[in-house]
């Protein structure tokens, strides 16, 4: 039997099976998806900073560009992708604008509200609904976005 591939704390998949006294993949998913839960707050404040500047600041839209990008790669890694495409979305719509109007700020932080409602009702009940996030109006409204 090989040895076990590491590297910090990731563990090569292939070998996994041939070694039960490691604790289960999914177990470990599971606190991925709770610390990054716990992280949200953080990144909606940061999401909320950058926009507030985003009509006037080209490095502010950059930033937002930016957060959303890392929210829906960090979010995918761990298995939350209804929280990855609320990111991708940000960063979809951030790319597709040079300049930003008001109400390009509103819809964005329509959906940042949406997630961050989500992620406390997500904290305090320890239920994902993630339907519930893809299906809520401001996140659809980025989404569908021209």
């Amino acid at each position: 039997m090989k040895p076990l591939v590491t590297r910090g704390r990731c563990v090569s998949v292939r070998l996994v099976a041939d070694h039960p006294d490691l604790p289960d993949f999914d177990d470990e998913i599971v606190d991925l998806q709770r610390e990054l839960l716990s992280l949200l707050p953080e990144h909606v404040r940061d999401l909320r900073s950058a926009l507030s500047l985003a009509t006037t600041d080209q490095g502010a839209r950059a930033a937002v560009q930016r957060l959303g990008h890392r929210l829906g790669g960090t979010a995918a890694t761990v298995r939350l992708s209804a929280v990855g495409d609320v990111g991708r979305a940000i960063e979809r719509f951030s790319r597709a604008r040079s300049q930003w109007t008001t109400r390009d700020v509103a819809r964005v932080s329509a959906a940042v509200d949406a997630l961050d409602a989500w992620a406390h009702e997500a904290l305090s009940t320890g239920r994902l609904d993630l339907e519930g996030l893809l299906g809520d109006a401001r996140v659809k409204a980025l989404s569908e976005a021209p």
